[in-house]
């Protein structure tokens, strides 16, 4: 949808809520760190093969940049991430498992929560992605598409299902949002209680791919138009604290009328 009311002042209410509910316990995400643990869950890199790849899938992956990852997900604060004439095409992919038991993802080990902690299962993940654009006609200039891919490990998936759902917004669905002032945001929530091929009682341990499609069209290119990422964040937030986040968006929505 193009020039609705910004919503990124309540992102960054809801942000600062967010990250009140718990401490962050912040670890880079580079290279041979590419594994850790808080008290919600433990992560790894799919790609631990490769650790210089850290969960970057290709070289278009890599402009995601190093996320700072806490209880409530992993936040990648500085991506270097533009679509212009000069590169009009970006296709990204990052992948990673986490998991609330330490349970393994194939050959993969993901490190357990520390010892004392009991967290429930994953039920909703949120992606939300903003940054900034140059264009009169955003629907002509790009086209862009953000998705999400879960892939249950753990409880094992219902059969004869495939283990695996993908959740996407395109520009042309109108889920991307242009402001006036040159911004742009869009979110992505992936509930598993409406789910229609995993387990609708939530996760312990999954795969996550998050991957990105930003290109120029032709239109773009001639207008000389580009559009950058500059923050996407991955939220997989306890029950309790979406049920926070969900009243703070509702005082925040108050509070701007």
């Amino acid at each position: 949808m193009l020039y609705r009311k910004p919503i990124a002042a309540t992102m960054v209410a809801l942000s600062a809520v967010f990250l009140a509910v718990q401490s962050a316990h912040a670890a880079g995400w580079a290279g041979f760190a590419a594994e850790g643990s808080n008290n919600a869950f433990g992560w790894s890199s799919v790609d631990d093969f490769d650790a210089t790849m850290a969960g970057h899938i290709g070289p278009d992956g890599a402009l995601m940049g190093t996320p700072s990852i806490n209880e409530n997900g992993f936040f990648f604060l500085n991506p270097n991430f533009t679509v212009d004439v000069n590169d009009v095409e970006i296709d990204s992919v990052n992948e990673w498992g986490v998991s609330i038991s330490g349970t393994n993802i194939g050959s993969i080990t993901i490190p357990d929560v520390p010892g004392g902690s009991s967290p429930d299962l994953i039920t909703e993940i949120i992606v939300r992605e903003s940054g900034t654009y140059v264009s009169n006609d955003p629907q002509a200039d790009f086209n862009l598409q953000t998705s999400i891919t879960v892939t249950q490990v753990a409880p094992s998936p219902p059969l004869p299902f495939l283990p695996f759902e993908t959740k996407s917004v395109t520009l042309l669905g109108g889920d991307y949002n242009f402001y006036p002032d040159g911004t742009w945001d869009v979110e992505l929530i992936y509930e598993a209680d409406k789910s229609a091929i995993l387990s609708p009682t939530g996760f312990d341990t999954f795969r996550l791919d998050l991957t990105n499609l930003f290109q120029l069209t032709p239109t773009g290119v001639g207008n000389g138009s580009s559009i950058s990422k500059t923050r996407a964040d991955v939220i997989i937030p306890e029950p309790a604290t979406s049920l926070l986040l969900m009243m703070g968006a509702a005082v925040a929505l108050r509070r701007r009328r």
